[in-house]
């Protein structure tokens, strides 16, 4: 376990299951950033940094999105903390659904503030990973938490049936227009030039795009044939993964009228 402070009001832990990082930010007021996976140590784990800064009062337990390392362990940290677990509306339905009950009894929209009375945060919908994955603003400080929107140490992944490319992208030209110090990530460490970072995602994923499309054009017409061509000796998970992000690109050109596909789905060719 590693207990950090990234600054005055803002706590965090990284958890060994799946190398998440979750967040306390401390006013007289405090709200956690994502609860892990629910696994005992790990939950074990943030609570030792909440006993360790006083056991504060906890408003909050906020979820920037379904995953279960992201949200698994909410309701055990609610039974112990007494805060509250908030996600965004479209996300809340899959979150209820893990626990196989009502666990989200507060709904996040664009622009909520939650005042911490010393830290005030800024609900920012940010959806593309899933749809209704969210950033949070500690405005005075212009730290952004991002969850898996943006991570510390590697690409995020956008898979066809949780998430949204086209709003992936829409997400992160909409961060470009605040005022970001740094990004606190769900995962790696913390990101220093938050809109390097933010240019050279949305570059690589168009880059992606424009390969994709090229490889459509030159009749590799199937997700492996389009899979073939771009790597090499992935690992299981990770072609898996691969595949949905090619997937996930594709829907998008076709969306926009670029590429077009056979009657079931599985054959694209380009637009003439």
């Amino acid at each position: 376990m590693t207990l950090s402070k990234l600054m005055p009001v803002v706590h965090y832990v990284t958890l060994n299951s799946n190398g998440n990082n979750v967040y306390l930010v401390l006013g007289k007021r405090a709200a956690f950033i994502d609860s892990g996976d629910g696994t005992d140590g790990d939950t074990d784990k943030i609570v030792s940094l909440w006993r360790s800064l006083g056991s504060p009062h906890v408003d909050l337990i906020i979820l920037t999105h379904r995953h279960y390392d992201h949200s698994g362990g909410a309701a055990k940290l609610a039974n112990i903390t007494g805060g509250r677990i908030a996600s965004s509306f479209d996300e809340k339905s899959y979150i209820d659904q893990f626990y196989g009950s009502e666990v989200v009894h507060h709904v996040l929209e664009h622009g909520d503030l939650i005042d911490l009375d010393g830290a005030l945060l800024e609900i920012l919908l940010t959806p593309g990973h899933t749809l209704g994955s969210i950033s949070i603003m500690y405005y005075e400080e212009k730290v952004l938490f991002t969850g898996d929107t943006i991570l510390g140490d590697s690409n995020t992944t956008i898979m066809c049936d949780q998430g949204d490319m086209e709003l992936y992208l829409n997400s992160l030209r909409n961060l470009q227009s605040y005022e970001i110090r740094l990004i606190a990530p769900g995962h790696g460490p913390v990101v220093r030039r938050p809109m390097v970072e933010i240019d050279r995602i949305i570059e690589h994923r168009l880059n992606r795009e424009r390969q994709i499309f090229e490889l459509i054009s030159t009749q590799k017409n199937t997700i492996d044939e389009i899979f073939n061509s771009i790597y090499i000796n992935l690992e299981t998970e990770l072609a898996h993964l691969a595949r949905e992000q090619i997937r996930s690109h594709v829907v998008k050109l076709q969306r926009e009228g670029r590429i077009t596909s056979s009657t079931d789905g599985n054959i694209f060719h380009k637009v003439m």
